[in-house]
């Protein structure tokens, strides 16, 4: 029996063939070179020739290592596909492109076509069919003169896009469409004969969605079959054109809009988008899926240490579930706290055409600078300097590995980072999602640890900060009749630190009948911060906290200040700053005032000839009313 049974084995065999076997034929070179095997080296068309040759249902993929980015390859026709096969594109991504004639014919045999871009083909086509079965996912068939042409057989396409084509889709015979996205094209259907069954699909945005001359058009539900791109709910850039990107996944994709016409109102059984992305159990219409999923971010180095004046590149990588292209904005906050007021704040907003051309914005106290242009259109002359960081566009860079952005910032440090600050790291999506590993109550923002910069000079051992002399030392002001100086006193004052100006934490005024803070003028300016604060009346909190040089007033009932016209000398030394403060008086200081500086830096070390809280008495403001009565007339009974 066992005999028989060998024999009957060898017979069947004998029948079949001695290549009764499926074979997966792995694509190793993005060359055209044509042969009929498939070795060490192999090309598509070598590949296909060799599938062609074996009898059975083969696949065909693309070796991993050779196509760990994504890759063209230039064609020219390729031979026709004779029976049953499998072509699968790379999780990196493979692009087909043939700019003089077509790309693949497929003649019988059931025909899987997935996860490959057919792109720029210029006087051909993607794909003819001419009597296969045939199933088209995954794929992108964009900027070709015919996409597809079904002229026979079958042929049903899942989670495809088809952009910028001439003809998207030229049909003799029955197809089907599910979960497709079909936008920006000439003429989306140019259809003759055979039915169109489309679901879920969106056909909008293009300038002529669907001719069906001849054929005949079968709404499977829930579709989209008309309309502009925006309307469908389509991304779409300033001109309301449909934007194609990477999004993630091997191919190319038109993203859709959160809240948009097309998102949550679908209908499909399949559980993947076009880029492999899990559907949610309300599924959106065509190729895309909106998923407001983990963004991540993380910025490098932390826990580094700098000194003023030294060139920092912090890099910045941001990944986005939804593709590179979902991102919108990432930030950069250095600071003590996690307070945009101070230190250095920088966002970038990648461009609607590409993610590594876009802006740069930078804080300066209370409001942002005009931004500059990072990518194309860089300048060397285009720079941001809030006088904490100072970063030349030409230095930065953006680039883009699947899902994730990365941003590099050489940052030029000043004066106003001295200290330990916290690094803190924001990134936000087309509709307003950060990363969910922020803590509760930091807006979005991720603490990636902490970076501290020491003052330019700064050695072994600290040195005292020093004060000059006040001028003038002694004076005197008469106030007007509404109980206020007719013009502003200057004060101007110096303060020293060997260390560097980096190192002065606060610089104080005081003036006052005692070196008291209750009913006083005493003002704190922060030169971290350029912020000038003055002590209000009963001396237990502040007032103000304005930038010097803008707008603003600060006053109690002691003293008047125009931040606008107080003034900062930076030595060039870059070891001393001068203060001038135009100081109007009220009746409050009504008397003689003792006038007290104080200085401290930042390990709250004071100047040595300073009393117990460092406070040096360097002159004296005498402040009185104006008494000279109006003469009057003589009644006559004097």
């Amino acid at each position: 029996m066992r005999l028989l049974s060998s024999l009957f084995t060898l017979a069947v065999c004998a029948v079949l063939g001695a290549s009764a076997h499926a074979a997966t034929f792995t694509v190793t070179s993005t060359a055209n070179t044509d042969g009929s095997t498939c070795g060490t080296t192999c090309t598509l068309r070598q590949a296909i020739n060799a599938a062609n040759a074996n009898a059975d249902a083969d696949t065909i993929t693309f070796d991993p290592a050779v196509f760990a980015t994504k890759q063209t390859i230039y064609l020219s026709q390729l031979p026709t596909v004779t029976h049953s096969l499998t072509l699968i594109g790379s999780a990196a991504g493979v692009t087909l492109t043939n700019p003089n004639a077509d790309v693949v014919f497929v003649s019988s045999g059931i025909i899987n076509v997935v996860n490959l871009t057919f792109a720029n083909n210029g006087k051909g086509l993607g794909i003819q069919n001419d009597g296969a079965t045939l199933l088209i996912s995954g794929c992108t068939f964009a900027n070709n003169f015919d996409a597809v042409y079904f002229n026979g057989g079958t042929t049903t396409l899942r989670n495809t896009t088809f952009f910028g084509n001439t003809t998207a889709i030229y049909a003799r015979t029955n197809y089907s469409f599910d979960s497709c996205t079909l936008t920006g094209n000439n003429v989306v259907i140019g259809q003759v004969g055979g039915t169109l069954t489309a679901k879920n699909s969106i056909i909008a945005g293009n300038s002529t969605n669907v001719a069906t001359n001849g054929g005949m058009f079968s709404d499977g539900g829930h579709n989209i079959t008309s309309g502009t791109a925006a309307a469908a709910g389509l991304q779409v850039d300033s001109s309301s054109n449909p934007v194609l990107a990477d999004n993630g996944g091997p191919t190319p994709t038109v993203a859709l809009v959160a809240g948009g016409a097309a998102v949550n109102t679908g209908s499909t059984t399949l559980t993947t988008d076009q880029r492999g992305r899990l559907r949610s159990t309300s599924p959106d219409i065509g190729a895309f899926e909106v998923i407001n999923a983990p963004l991540v971010v993380s910025v490098s180095p932390q826990g580094a240490s700098d000194k003023v004046g030294a060139k920092r590149t912090f890099t910045l990588v941001m990944s986005d579930d939804n593709g590179a292209g979902d991102i919108r904005e990432m930030w950069l906050l250095i600071n003590r706290q996690l307070d945009w007021m101070d230190g250095a704040t920088l966002i970038y907003r990648p461009g609607t055409s590409s993610p590594t051309n876009g802006q740069l914005f930078l804080r300066k106290g209370d409001a942002f600078l005009p931004p500059i242009t990072i990518g194309a259109g860089a300048t060397s002359s285009a720079v941001l300097d809030n006088g904490v960081v100072r970063v030349a566009a030409t230095d930065v860079t953006v680039s883009v590995s699947g899902n994730a952005i990365t941003l590099t910032l050489p940052l030029t440090l000043r004066d106003g980072l001295v200290g330990q600050n916290g690094l803190f790291a924001r990134v936000q999506d087309t509709v307003g999602a950060v990363d969910p590993a922020a803590q509760a109550g930091d807006s979005g923002f991720v603490r990636e640890g902490t970076y501290t910069v020491t003052p330019q000079f700064s050695g072994a051992t600290n040195n005292a900060p020093t004060l000059s002399n006040l001028s003038p030392g002694v004076t005197a002001t008469t106030l007007n009749s509404s109980g206020l100086a007719p013009v502003p006193q200057n004060f101007g004052f110096f303060v020293q630190d060997a260390d560097g100006i980096g190192d002065i934490d606060s610089v104080w005024f005081l003036a006052n009948k005692t070196r008291g803070w209750a009913h006083s003028a005493t003002f704190v300016y922060y030169p971290r911060t350029r912020r000038l604060l003055l002590r209000s009346d009963d001396g237990n909190s502040f007032l103000g906290g304005g930038k010097i040089g803008s707008p603003g007033i600060i006053e109690n009932s002691q003293v008047k200040v125009d931040l606008s016209k107080v003034k900062l000398t930076i030595s060039n030394d870059g070891k001393s700053l001068g203060l001038t403060l135009p100081l109007q008086a009220k009746t409050g200081l009504i008397g003689t005032n003792g006038i007290w500086l104080r200085v401290q830096d930042t390990h709250s070390t004071t100047s040595t000839d300073g009393d117990d809280l460092g406070f040096v008495r360097k002159g004296n403001w005498n402040i009185k009313t104006n008494t000279t009565r109006d003469s009057q007339p003589s009644s006559g009974n004097s």
